[in-house]
């Protein structure tokens, strides 16, 4: 499971966000689940960064949310990235280290789940 997450900085060169989402990539490495973080900076707009990290599925991404730990470096943080969807079924994984070993997942997605509540 993918977790993406976007946020604007006040300006290109404020390094807030940076620190801010370094330290809630620190609190969320330390839950159960957690496999990787990647953060970045779009090329084009200093002021756009992106956070994604990747969980063992959708339960250990939303426990890690409510530790106590993650509610205190991270959500804070997170609670200011742009309103848009940020969890993602992997449905595939590729790695250049093993061209022949793409990873490939059938959607878990339920036929409710796009239907509004």
């Amino acid at each position: 499971m993918l977790a993406v997450t976007r946020h604007r900085a006040v300006a290109p060169n404020d390094d807030d966000v940076r620190r801010g989402l370094e330290q809630a990539v620190a609190a969320l490495r330390r839950c159960e689940g957690f496999r990787s973080a990647r953060l970045g900076r779009a090329v084009d707009d200093g002021a756009l960064w992106v956070l994604v990290t990747e969980w063992a599925d959708i339960r250990a991404y939303r426990r890690a949310l409510s530790s106590m730990e993650v509610r205190l470096a991270a959500v804070p943080m997170l609670a200011q990235a742009e309103v848009e969807p940020t969890a993602f079924e992997l449905l595939l994984a590729a790695d250049s280290a093993d061209p022949d070993g793409d990873r490939r997942a059938d959607s878990v997605r339920g036929p409710a789940a796009d239907t509004p509540t």
